[in-house]
């Protein structure tokens, strides 16, 4: 499986909101900046057959108006699927509001006709001739609101025989617990730097080494991270990717192989 690192930050980072391009056509996640991150990267929109959400905030789903625009702008070589949470099509929508036709509020949003919007349920799958994603519900509290948002996932996805785990964005939460074995290589938030910043939205760099550590058969790539230093010392499964690294090559990145 091919990984390429399009965003490993988030709004407030001077990284890219988190976007990964699995095997050059499927994209996780797609937040503000992922379209022109895509096409830095060598790619184009109309490469992209399967999108997967892992939730709703705009550093993970932001950019899925421009995606779409873009793609239906270029030439469309391959149906579009995208796989998320329950509500998927109505976000989708309002994320195309802003850039509405006056007189012609529906106009843009029914150009994807080749689309396909597929809602899952926590613990639900989605299975086709290349990917199979399968859900489970993770713990990210409301910044706002401070209460969990039940739409947001962690995923298993299985391709070519392969299994990737992405945690979404979370705290150290029973689900992702119990998922680590099902996958053999995962994407983890790894918002925070220490446990003592520990909250119930992120993940901190300290819970994700004692992962790695207690799964060392299991290689665990930190995302979502802040701008923190790189800390020399953790556990050799445990890596640091950073925008435009490509997990098949060996990074540039000293921190990352």
């Amino acid at each position: 499986m091919k990984i390429t690192f399009l965003g490993t930050g988030s709004i407030a980072t001077k990284s890219n909101c988190s976007s990964f391009l699995l095997n050059n056509n499927i994209l996780v996640d797609v937040g503000f900046g992922s379209t022109r991150a895509l096409t830095e990267c060598g790619f184009d929109t109309k490469y992209i057959n399967t999108i997967i959400i892992t939730h709703f905030h705009n550093d993970h789903m932001g950019d899925i108006a421009h995606f779409l625009c873009r793609r239906f702008a270029k030439a469309k070589t391959h149906p579009l699927t995208i796989i998320g949470p329950i509500g998927l099509m109505d976000k989708i929508r309002g994320y195309y509001s802003p850039i509405q036709e006056p007189g012609e509020p529906e106009l843009l949003f029914f150009r994807m006709e080749d689309v396909t919007v597929i809602e899952l349920k926590p613990h639900e799958s989605f299975k086709n001739e290349t990917i199979h994603v399968r859900s489970f519900p993770v713990v990210h509290y409301s910044y706002y609101f401070n209460k969990p948002d039940n739409r947001c996932y962690g995923y298993v996805i299985e391709l070519n025989g392969e299994k990737l785990g992405v945690s979404g964005d979370t705290c150290l939460c029973p689900e992702l617990e119990k998922n680590i074995p099902d996958a053999d290589t995962w994407l983890m938030d790894c918002a925070l730097l220490n446990e003592k910043e520990g909250n119930n939205r992120h993940m901190s760099l300290d819970e994700v080494n004692k992962l790695a550590k207690q799964y060392p058969d299991k290689k665990f790539y930190t995302v979502h991270r802040r701008d923190w230093e790189i800390p020399t010392h953790h556990a050799d499964n445990l890596f640091f990717p950073v925008d435009g690294d490509i997990l098949e090559k060996k990074s540039n990145n000293p921190n990352h192989n």
